[in-house]
Parts: C-alpha cells; structure tokens; sequence
C-alpha cells in the first residue's frame, strides 16, 4: 500500500452558459429586423367580447353616463322646441305604404326618418350644442377607459374635472379625422354620379368608377387610422396633436393592414347592431324613440371607444 500513489483527474473546464450576442449596435443604423417587436392582435370578435365585457364589469359607471348624456341631449332638444313627432310621422308612413305593410317596413321607414331629422337638426345651432356635449362626454369616456383598465377607483364626478384638460387637442384630432373623410365623400359623390344617375353605361365605365371609388375608399380608411389611435394618445398628458399623429404613425408600422380590418369589421359590426337595436325599440316605444336613440347611440360609441382603445393598448 505504500507504494500507491494519489492520481487525481484534471477538472473538466466548466462550461459558462451565455447569451448570444445581439448584432444590433446602440447609435448606430441597424437592419429593420432588430428593430421590430412581433404584436400579436386579438381577433376582432375577442375584441368585441372583451368590450362588452368591460361595460358589464363597471356597468354602474357607464349606465350613469349613458343616463346623463340622454338627459343633456333631450334637455337640449327641448329647450330648442326641436322635438320629433314621431307617434305622427308612424301614422303617415303606414298611410303611404299602404294597409298591408309589413312592420318591419314601417320600422325601417320610422328609423330612416329619425335618422334624416336627426341629422337635419346638426345643420343648425342646436347641432353645435349637441356635439360640443358629446366631445365633453367622450374625453370622459376615454379618461374613465383608461382608469378602469389600470385598475383606479374613481368617483363619478372625476370623469369630467379630470378629463377635459386636453379639449384643444382633442378637437384639432377631431378636426383633422374630419379632413381625412374628404376621399370617402368624394367617392360617394362619384358613385352617386355615375353609378346611380346612370352617366356610366356601359360595363367597363361602370367597373372603372367603381375601382376608383374603392381606391378613394381604401384611401379614407389609410388616413383616418391614424386618427382614431391619435385620439387616445392626445388625451394623455402634455402631448400635442402633432406628436400624437407621429406616435400613432409609429405604432402602425407593418401593422396598419391588420388594424385597419379589425378596426373596419368591428366598426361595421357596431353600426349593424346599433341600427338594428334602434330601429326594433323605435318601433315598439314609439313615443320614447328619441330617448332610446341617445341611450343606443352613447353605448355604440361607449362600445367603439373602448374597442379601439383596447387595439391601441395591443399596439404598445
């Protein structure tokens, strides 16, 4: 045994895991790919879902703005003496179409009718005080948004002193989505000539108008994007509209295909649905058809703003 010696082994070198190193350098210009963060968008149904869903988690905030928003408006419309008779306007409609017409084409015809008058009165100065309520009302609405998806208790009154800093801005957006609306009407304008007036006759001048309005379309659609996620980004503090365009401009990088069909699906959805809604309570509370149209239309924009708000959250 004395003449055993101790050998040991050399330890192995120990392996140091370690990150691969990035190739993208700061203040240098590196390729688009080491830029980008991959987002993934929910569907537009998921969306709809989770709004509707939103709204029912803090239904007592939203039916209380909805309640006051309708007894604004109506207060507006009866101080202007501009109220619509629609009990008489049902009448006659039924007189025009006859003893066998159908309820749903009365129904149609007293929500057409209600829509006409309704948009008639935003020609006048009644309509200046009906949008400059429902401006008030949507900084609310997105200030409460943005404070409930943080998870903040908020008081009732909070909504309107503590939303209504950035009215200015706001209204330049609002101006500015207005200007971007410009192709979509003159589209309009050039379907309703050539189209329905019948100026274009044969099939080819026909589908060339048509392109052509589509284009126009597409074009509307390409610029008010922009617009609608500039909305809630210039309700944030000290940030103008200029650098709340820019911002949205940024966020929609290689993303604008996919927010622009959510944004149009869930849009259409929400008219579809508001119209229907509108057009079966007109019809069976006929006397209250004004009332139920303020309701609708604040949860329709309740509804949207809330959508758009939750793509531009998916965005960051």
């Amino acid at each position: 045994m004395a003449g055993k010696t101790d050998t040991k082994k050399p330890a192995k070198p120990s392996k140091k895991r370690s990150r691969k190193e990035s190739k993208h350098r700061s203040f240098r210009i590196s390729p688009r790919k080491f830029l980008e963060r991959p987002v993934k968008i929910s569907s537009s149904w998921r969306l709809l879902r989770d709004s509707f869903s939103f709204i029912f988690s803090n239904k007592k905030l939203f039916l209380g703005l909805a309640l006051l928003f309708t007894f604004i408006q109506f207060s507006i419309v009866v101080f202007f003496g501009a109220g619509i008779d629609l009990d008489s306007a049902k009448q006659q409609i039924r007189e025009l179409l006859g003893g066998e017409a159908s309820p749903y084409t009365v129904a149609y015809g007293l929500t057409s009718y209600l829509f006409v008058s309704v948009q008639q009165r935003n020609n006048e100065i009644i309509g200046v005080y009906q949008n400059f309520v429902t401006v008030i009302f949507m900084l609310a609405t997105i200030w409460t948004i943005r404070q409930k998806t943080a998870g903040e208790k908020i008081r009732f009154s909070d909504m309107f002193y503590k939303s209504q800093y950035p009215f200015l801005q706001f209204l330049v957006i609002i101006f500015i989505l207005g200007l971007s609306l410009i192709p979509l009407m003159i589209a309009g304008f050039f379907y309703g000539t050539t189209i329905v007036q019948g100026i274009a006759v044969s099939v080819i001048e026909q589908a060339l108008w048509v392109f052509l309005c589509g284009l126009l379309v597409l074009l509307s659609i390409y610029i008010i994007i922009p617009g609608l996620l500039a909305l809630y980004i210039v309700t944030l503090p000290e940030v103008s509209p200029s650098s709340a365009y820019r911002s949205a401009w940024r966020l929609l990088e290689n993303k604008r295909f996919a927010v622009g069909l959510r944004i149009v699906a869930g849009y259409i959805f929400v008219f579809i649905f508001t119209g229907i809604i509108i057009t079966i309570l007109s019809y069976l509370l006929t006397p209250f058809s004004e009332l139920i149209f303020y309701i609708v239309s604040f949860f329709s924009i309740l509804v949207l703003n809330i959508y758009t708000y939750k793509i531009y959250r998916e965005l960051l």
